[in-house]
């Protein structure tokens, strides 16, 4: 299955703002009557905010990797190639 694009909106998602619209569609999923094209629609939405979660989280696993501290204990980033 091909993936869409994730819309421009993702952007402005905080990580809890994508969790909270996973955590709706998964609702929606389970709790109404949706036909399959509704459904899949839905499914491929909740992968690629999972995916947008997934990414921000290697982001700033980076960022904070790339945190040390010089010899009189002050924060440096260290400059990635």
């Amino acid at each position: 299955m091909k993936s869409k694009k994730i819309p421009a909106d993702k952007d402005i998602k905080s990580i809890n703002e994508a969790k909270k619209e996973i955590e709706s569609i998964i609702n929606e999923l389970e709790d109404t009557k949706t036909n399959l094209k509704e459904s899949t629609d839905k499914y491929n939405k909740m992968v690629e905010l999972n995916n947008y979660i997934q990414k921000r989280f290697k982001k700033t696993a980076s960022d904070i990797n790339s945190i040390t501290l010089d010899k009189n204990g002050k924060i440096v980033y260290e400059n990635k190639k």
